[in-house]
């Protein structure tokens, strides 16, 4: 190890030092790339300069376009990597949210239909109980209402037609730019209604 760590400096000032440019660089021109600010840093470094200067000049041009060339490449597949992995954090950061608001969403449900298996003994908050316990002490009031259903496939129209004896909510779906002959008749139960209600799946 030792043989190999021979050529190792045995101090890092020359690290300290180009740090020190760097920052200095950065501080005068905050709004540079860092691969603008490092190419300066490796050019003061190196002295690039004055090794361009010590050859021909169709060498120099030469030197310079391939230069210019590679960094256009370079600087376009950086930021195509930059900004796929900014898709890709996006990407991510939805799917924790929609598993979030899916395990809420869970949740509420379960409760909703616990209080309506109780008959509203169930544990609710108020801002969901004292609604759903008018609903249960006189369903009918929402007959004929005509709300709008965010269901999977985009919102619908859903009009409250009756509701049966088991607490059964029966609805009208209809396309938003669809006549009323052109409704299906669909069977809810009341639970799911009204977890879709507090969940804002549903709009009066």
């Amino acid at each position: 190890m030792k043989s190999k760590a021979s050529s190792a400096p045995t101090q890092n000032m020359s690290s300290e030092r180009a740090l020190g440019c760097l920052d200095r660089m950065w501080r005068q021109a905050p709004n540079d790339t860092m691969g603008f600010l490092s190419g300066k840093l490796k050019a003061k470094l190196n002295d690039t300069l004055g090794w361009l200067e010590a050859k021909p000049s169709f060498e120099t041009d030469k030197l310079i376009q391939f230069v210019i060339t590679e960094a256009n490449g370079d600087r376009a597949k950086k930021l195509l990597e930059h900004r796929q992995l900014l898709s890709e954090i996006g990407e991510r950061r939805l799917n924790v949210e929609a598993q979030r608001a899916k395990t809420t969403k869970n949740y509420q449900v379960k409760q909703i239909k616990l209080f309506f298996k109780t008959k509203g003994v169930g544990r609710l908050s108020v801002e969901f109980k004292n609604p759903i316990s008018d609903f249960l002490c006189s369903p009918d009031t929402v007959v004929g209402a005509l709300t709008i259903y965010k269901t999977d496939e985009g919102e619908k129209y859903a009009c409250i037609q009756h509701i049966k004896k088991d607490l059964k909510l029966k609805l009208s779906f209809r396309e938003l730019h669809e006549t009323e002959s052109s409704s299906i008749d669909k069977v809810v139960a009341s639970s799911k209604f009204y977890a879709d209600v507090v969940l804002g799946q549903v709009v009066f």
